[in-house]
């Protein structure tokens, strides 16, 4: 608080904060490799996995980021802060801003979904590639390779002939671009889903203002709500 309490009053533009990864608590390297921060307690708590402990690896920093932006505005300072630390979602990240911290960064789920902010805002957050939290990122890093994400890296389409690889020539460096569909999309008031004897049923020609019903087999109803992330049931009746 003190740190944050001088740098405000200093004039700096912003607090961004997280913690861990600290050489000081890092696992003993292998003999000839450096010493890497993020594999002890600290390193954790910088970037948690869904190995985690009954909290969860879900915003572990923000707690920290909002007790300082409390303390920055009992001293009379509107010094933005940020946060980071696993949000991944458009609820969990507007959650935050309510409250907590006045700006929010997701390093992990960016690299997952480069044009997660895009698909959200657009109203398609049943299109965002959700990060797994597996570290499979940070590991490739840990061994100084080239950083890339295990949901999309060896997805190598043989019409793609510019598509950068990584040295090992066995992932590709960036992820597949992704284009918006056509406008006409919203105004599709019915879809059949082929297979399962599935239907969705689109209430409104507007998104974000829709109701959608999923009818399954067995007689289970469900809703899905306005960025498709979370699945409610309704109602079951077998």
């Amino acid at each position: 608080m003190w740190f944050g309490i001088k740098f405000a009053k200093g004039g700096v533009d912003y607090l961004s904060v997280s913690k861990g990864g600290r050489f000081e608590d890092a696992k003993q390297p292998k003999i000839g490799e450096a010493v890497y921060p993020y594999t002890g307690e600290s390193g954790y708590e910088c970037m948690p996995t869904v190995l985690s402990d009954a909290r969860g690896p879900f915003g572990r920093n923000v707690p920290l980021a909002a007790a300082i932006r409390r303390a920055l505005r009992d001293a009379g300072h509107a010094t933005p802060v940020v946060t980071s630390g696993s949000i991944t979602t458009f609820e969990q990240a507007e959650g935050i801003l309510e409250r907590e911290a006045d700006c929010v960064a997701a390093a992990r789920q960016s690299l997952a979904d480069p044009d997660w902010f895009r698909k959200i805002r657009l109203g398609l957050g049943h299109l965002v590639r959700r990060c797994e939290f597996t570290n499979y990122c940070e590991g490739l890093d840990q061994r100084h390779k080239q950083v890339t994400c295990k949901l999309w890296d060896r997805k190598l389409d043989p019409t793609e002939p510019t598509v950068r690889l990584a040295s090992d020539g066995k992932r590709r460096l960036l992820p597949p671009s992704w284009t918006p569909p056509s406008a006409d999309w919203r105004h599709r008031a019915r879809r059949l889903l082929v297979g399962s004897a599935c239907a969705l049923r689109i209430v409104s020609d507007q998104w974000r203002d829709c109701s959608v019903t999923l009818f399954v087999e067995g007689r289970v109803s469900m809703a899905l709500d306005r960025s498709a992330h979370h699945v409610h049931r309704l109602s079951r009746d077998r």
